[in-house]
């Protein structure tokens, strides 16, 4: 009797097993039958959700980037307020109160020049210069036609209805910019408060990371992960403290040189040139092009001009400028940076573009140290060889 109750508790069992174990093995059939034929719909739902993600966290991120950036100059800053308690917040609030200033100061004596050079090129230039394209088009084919020749003109007229509305085009594109910006100026807003903690506690929060880096690794891993955010936290620093330098001083190189041979957009240009000196190599290519082009305006002399001083100060940025405010930071070869740039622009666009120099270079340091640590065991071994 007592094994027929064994039996059947052992039956029961094994049955119980079997069912849980057909259940688990049915629900994931199901599961990836489902996940499968829904595949695209579930992609763009957690794309969505991501992308939501990240927009709520956008002031903390640009928080965490002023700080980054701010970390320098508070440091400097309480240097000079010595041993004074609160020195740390007395070094962010004069930081943040010359930056209220700039801007003040760029809003006051730049933004309005650069919104009626806006205004000149968007409303009268090009539109009269379209009008002008279109009158010299139609007495080329008069001429031609004069002459017994045909021409198709078919997608000339095209390309030329396209540059007729280039101006309501680039007007929309303010337009949007505009509207962007009021989002822009409030993530701002909140992400220098978020700053101002991040930069009053960071000794706390970076002891935080390293903490949880600790607990989960031991110090054979975490150590030289430790090491290489130092490494790559002083790359970076001084590279984009820097570019940044050198991106001001060729933005007020380039207003003044225009302003001296009469470009009729020196302030709008400036900025531009100024902004796309962050891009190595080809930013300064695309800024010349856009200067001469917007020269055309006023003829071909000054075209010429616009070039010959554009190239005037890329060549004094080059050599004098750069050497002295980044000097070699990174010590990528010019073909390294160019192929960074073309990767890291195709996925990320001008952001991409801007940090693919130091994401390089730390992807470098990285590989390096990996390929030093590999010497070293190798080393080793053929010591330990030669000692057997």
């Amino acid at each position: 009797m007592k094994d027929d109750e064994k039996h059947e508790k052992f039956f029961d069992r094994k049955l119980l097993y079997y069912g849980k174990v057909a259940f688990v093995v049915a629900t994931a059939i199901f599961i990836s039958y489902f996940t499968i034929k829904n595949l695209d719909t579930i992609a763009v739902y957690i794309a969505g959700a991501v992308n939501k993600f990240f927009k709520v966290l956008t002031p903390l991120i640009i928080g965490v980037v002023l700080a980054f950036l701010f970390n320098r100059p508070v440091m400097f800053f309480e240097k000079f307020f010595g041993k004074i308690k609160i020195r740390r917040s007395l070094s962010i609030i004069l930081l943040y109160l010359i930056i209220i200033g700039a801007i003040t100061l760029i809003s006051i004596f730049i933004i309005p020049g650069i919104e009626k050079n806006i205004i000149q090129l968007t409303n009268i230039d090009l539109p009269d210069y379209s009008n002008i394209i279109v009158e010299d088009f139609d007495r080329l084919k008069k001429l031609l036609s004069s002459t017994g020749l045909t021409v198709d003109s078919g997608s000339i007229e095209k390309y030329i209805a396209r540059f007729t509305n280039i101006s309501s085009v680039v007007l929309g594109n303010i337009m949007g910019f505009i509207k962007g910006l009021t989002k822009g100026i409030f993530n701002f807003i909140l992400a220098m408060i978020l700053s101002f903690y991040i930069l009053q506690k960071k000794e706390k929060i970076l002891g935080s990371i390293k903490e949880v880096i600790l607990l989960f690794n031991n110090h054979k891993i975490s150590d030289p992960i430790i090491q290489q955010v130092k490494e790559f936290n002083t790359i970076l620093n001084g590279y984009i403290s820097g570019v940044l330098v050198d991106a001001v001083i060729v933005l007020i190189m380039a207003m003044i040189g225009l302003k001296i041979i009469g470009h009729k957009y020196f302030l709008l240009m400036g900025v531009l040139v100024g902004l796309l000196n962050l891009i190595p190599y080809f930013g300064s290519i695309v800024s010349t092009i856009i200067a001469a082009l917007l020269a055309l305006f006023q003829g071909l002399p000054e075209v010429f001009y616009t070039v010959v001083m554009l190239v005037i100060i890329q060549q004094i940025d080059g050599n004098i400028v750069q050497p002295r405010v980044i000097g070699n930071k990174v010590g990528l070869e010019p073909l390294y940076v160019i192929t960074a740039i073309l990767v890291f622009g195709s996925y990320w666009g001008l952001p991409g573009m801007i940090l693919a120099v130091p994401f390089t270079a730390l992807i470098k340091e990285i590989l390096k140290s990996i390929m030093n640590r590999r010497k070293e065991q190798l080393r080793y071994r053929e010591q330990t060889k030669n000692t057997n």
